[in-house]
């Protein structure tokens, strides 16, 4: 594991909490059992003994010390020679001379050699002249209202409480630096792992509430935009690889009837004018087929790089429409199919781009007389209404299936119904169309379509 990751400091920073709180419970124990754990006032000493010391000092003065005095705690007399004047302290006999640096002392010496007592000491004074000093046994529970180990206790207190505060917040952070840190950033790094192997499928379980939440939300969005990136990649070039080869069929097909023709000619098959002519007139037809395949490829190579030029200018559509409906009805009808559109036209002003708004009718009309049936009819209408003109293009022909209806504006896109019907044609144009309408400010999409035939619409702003 690196030095350096979350896992480990907070691993090392959870030992020494833990031999931390150890320590101080070490010292606790100690300071609990130890022998300087009581620790007596003197003020309280004087309270004890002050009327025995009284009662002293009166024997003194009156050269009366013979007289046994009464006194709740046992006590000894010396004067200031070191002799013992009085005493009930079985240790001192009277009139023995003692060392007065040990008489006095005010340590706990004397609580360690007599266990539960602690002697006081105090001088006796006469007129304001010290006389002597008096000493006192008095038990340690005379002196606290509370045992010295209770004491003890009280004293530790404080260090108990940190210890335990310190205790539940580091289980605190480290609870929480495991669910809000540690197990997102674990998630998020199997997603990533998986993500460079190409599988966009492990989703991240997050709260969106935490700062880790809002970066689990944001990955989670990348890794959408990734996989659907991907899935649009992976499916065009399914598409580019299904355009080329119809486009090599396409392209094949009339190349090789060009070549069949011409050879005829050149082999001297057909001698006479008309059959000269008529082979001439296929050839052009097989070139303008040619010719239209390849502008379609340019057209949508512009749209892909937004270099497809539209000049927009204001304009009355009115007879716009009307013309270029009179020049579509003369290829329609020329293929045996009806072709209807109204008289008036709705003379609305609209910003335009002419020639690529007749390339949009001439490719949705081309469309129709592809997949017309026999006898056909394909009708032109129009609506104004919420400040858009609708132009539709119906049809009575094959349908475009359910299925490939929402993909028929994109780019490579051919119905599987075309490409068995061997129609000729790149699947750009609707691409075209789509590119065309939309940098007009309009929206085209197909409104119906059955086997009884399909309804084409597009807009544009007026």
């Amino acid at each position: 594991m690196n030095s350096k990751s979350m896992a480990f400091k907070l691993r090392n920073f959870t030992l020494l909490i833990i031999v931390f709180a150890a320590a101080v419970s070490i010292y606790s124990y100690y300071l609990l059992y130890s022998k300087n754990a009581y620790y007596p006032t003197v003020n309280k000493g004087r309270i004890l003994t002050s009327s025995t010391k009284i009662a002293i000092e009166d024997a003194i003065a009156k050269n009366n010390l013979n007289v046994k005095l009464k006194s709740k705690y046992a006590f000894a007399v010396i004067d200031l020679k070191g002799k013992i004047l009085q005493s009930t302290i079985n240790k001192y006999k009277k009139d023995e001379i003692i060392n007065l640096n040990n008489f006095i002392e005010y340590d706990n010496k004397a609580s360690a050699e007599v266990s539960g007592f602690v002697k006081y000491s105090t001088p006796l004074a006469i007129n304001n002249t010290q006389v002597g000093t008096a000493i006192f046994l008095i038990p340690k529970e005379d002196f606290l209202s509370t045992k010295p180990s209770i004491l003890t206790i009280l004293n530790i207190i404080p260090i108990i409480i940190s210890l335990l505060i310190l205790t539940i917040l580091t289980i605190y952070i480290v609870v929480c630096l495991k669910k809000d840190i540690l197990e997102p950033l674990a998630r998020l790094h199997e997603s990533a792992r998986r993500i460079l192997k190409g599988d966009f499928s492990y989703e991240i379980r997050y709260d969106y509430e935490s700062e880790m939440g809002m970066f689990s939300h944001d990955f989670e969005a990348m890794r959408d935009e990734l996989k659907f990136s991907r899935e649009k990649e992976l499916a065009i070039k399914a598409n580019e690889k299904e355009l080329l080869a119809c486009l090599s069929h396409d392209i094949k097909t009339p190349l090789t009837a060009i070549h069949g023709y011409v050879s005829g000619i050149k082999d001297g098959i057909v001698k006479d004018k008309a059959g000269i002519d008529n082979y001439c007139t296929i050839i052009l037809n097989r070139m303008k087929m040619l010719t239209k395949l390849l502008d379609d490829i340019l057209e949508h190579s512009k749209a892909e790089l937004n270099k497809m030029e539209i000049v927009l200018d204001e304009f009355y559509c009115g007879d716009f429409f009307k013309d270029t409906l009179e020049d579509l009805s003369v290829e329609t009808e020329s293929k045996g199919l009806k072709f209807i559109y109204p008289d008036k036209i709705p003379n609305l002003l609209i910003n335009g781009d002419r020639k690529r708004l007749s390339q949009v009718m001439y490719n949705l009309v081309s469309n129709s007389i592809k997949y017309s049936k026999e006898h056909g009819e394909i009708c032109i209408y129009f609506e104004d209404r919420e400040k858009y003109l609708y132009v539709y293009v119906k049809d009575t022909g094959v349908g475009i299936p359910s299925a490939d209806v929402p993909y028929i504006f994109n780019r490579f896109y051919r119905s599987e119904k075309s490409r068995n019907q061997n129609i000729p044609g790149s699947g750009l144009g609707l691409s075209i169309s789509k590119y065309i309408i939309e940098s007009h400010g309009g929206v085209i999409n197909c409104v119906q379509s059955s086997a009884d035939g399909t309804i084409i619409c597009f807009s544009i702003p007026i």
